[in-house]
């Protein structure tokens, strides 16, 4: 059943416009749906908050398209690949307006001007209801340049659009704090906090090492890593913080949600079975039906003992 209704989450609004309302606390993460229409047969997008987009771009690129499959997860090789935004303009956006639910953008940040154009040009289209802002391939430190960098691009793709701007963030946990800051200062309406590292996978049959991509690390084992940077950045913004990494069931999102966040991403757990995000949601469901709501002040701190 779905999520009950104390747990739909608020993102954006005021002077900017209507804010998106999820209905569930409960996101497919960037691409794992495809273009949001490759499993509608096989999951009730109904039971979920949100489905984010691959990376949206100024032009089609085919990202390396690599997946490695390891004992704790799956390394996912990068950059991923990119729609064009003319493709997402005439073909998907008007599919996504009878999706079902929330369809949120998922926009690189590496290269403000793209990131600027891909916004303005999709803001005002029906079927669209978010940007997610993804910084990739950010350094995970905060140093001085790395702040003023994701303060310039949030700032900016902020300005440019009227719908709720999430900005995803790879980050060390000594630095997420202040990343989280300076994202929300300059705009954010949310923040989307991966836990996933970087890996590097070796081919034994081969005796090679894939030192030409950039591999990060998904599934189970990432998920104690997710639980620091919310434990770091949980009552440093005033913003919905949204966890994703290593989340497979309802017990993962509810120990994230104890842990401060306020929705969740599923990701590569669907690589193995299409309907994970829905479970997730149902034992989300479950668990509020015998122990409450997880996100309330009185579980959150009970958490923290």
């Amino acid at each position: 059943m779905p999520a009950p209704p104390d747990l739909q989450v608020t993102i954006g609004g005021g002077r900017k416009g209507d804010p998106l309302v999820l209905r569930a606390p409960v996101i497919a993460a960037a691409g794992t749906f495809g273009t949001a229409s490759e499993l509608s047969r096989l999951v009730d997008y109904t039971r979920l908050g949100a489905i984010v987009t691959p990376a949206t771009g100024r032009s089609a690129r085919a990202g390396a398209r690599r997946i490695v499959e390891v004992a704790a997860g799956v390394l996912v090789a990068l950059p991923y690949p990119v729609i064009a935004v003319r493709t997402v303009e005439r073909r998907l956006a008007p599919l996504w307006v009878a999706c079902g639910t929330a369809v949120i953008v998922n926009v690189s940040a590496e290269d403000p001007d793209e990131a600027v154009e891909v916004v303005t040009r999709l803001d005002r289209l029906s079927g669209i209801s978010g940007f997610e802002l993804a910084f990739s391939l950010l350094s995970a430190a905060a140093q001085p340049a790395v702040i003023e960098f994701v303060q310039e691009v949030v700032s900016r793709v902020a300005a440019a659009c009227s719908l709720p701007v999430i900005v995803k963030l790879r980050a060390e946990a000594a630095a997420v704090r202040r990343l989280a800051r300076a994202a929300e200062a300059a705009g954010a309406d949310a923040l989307c906090l991966c836990g996933a590292p970087r890996g590097q996978p070796v081919d034994l049959a081969r005796r090679q090492i894939d030192g030409e991509r950039d591999y990060l690390l998904c599934g189970p084992a990432v998920k104690p890593l997710t639980l620091r940077l919310l434990e770091h950045a949980s009552g440093a913004v005033n913003v919905p913080l949204i966890a994703s990494g290593g989340i497979a069931t309802g017990q993962d999102a509810v120990e994230c949600l104890l842990a401060g966040a306020d929705a969740v991403q599923v990701g590569s757990a669907t690589f193995a079975h299409a309907n994970a995000t829905s479970e997730v949601a149902a034992g989300i469901a479950a668990y509020v039906a015998t122990h409450g709501d997880p996100t309330s002040a009185t579980a959150r701190t009970s958490a923290r003992g």
